[in-house]
């Protein structure tokens, strides 16, 4: 078992163990998944799921609309989405 200890501005140090398991680097994203009972569960954020995320930043507060699913195949593909944005008329 390993054991980290919150600081007083609610911080932790992941052990060396941790870093290495998940193969954690400088600027890396976790994700923390809810588990039934009060767990949670800690992940890497991976490069899709970051790129599903810029995809949607990028495409808010436009009128398309594609499906979460699309979202994540065209992060996936590595395609740059480009959004016409309307100018005041």
């Amino acid at each position: 078992m390993t054991i980290a200890t919150l600081t007083s501005k609610h911080q932790i140090t992941l052990p060396k163990e941790v870093r290495e398991r998940l193969l954690l680097g400088k600027g890396d994203r976790l994700q923390f998944v809810p588990e039934p009972g009060g767990a949670f569960r800690i992940a890497k954020l991976t490069a899709s799921v970051r790129s599903e995320g810029a995809a949607r930043r990028r495409l808010k507060g436009t009128k398309v609309s594609l499906s979460n699913a699309a979202i994540r195949r065209l992060a996936a593909e590595g395609a740059r989405i480009s959004v016409a944005r309307r100018s005041a008329e």
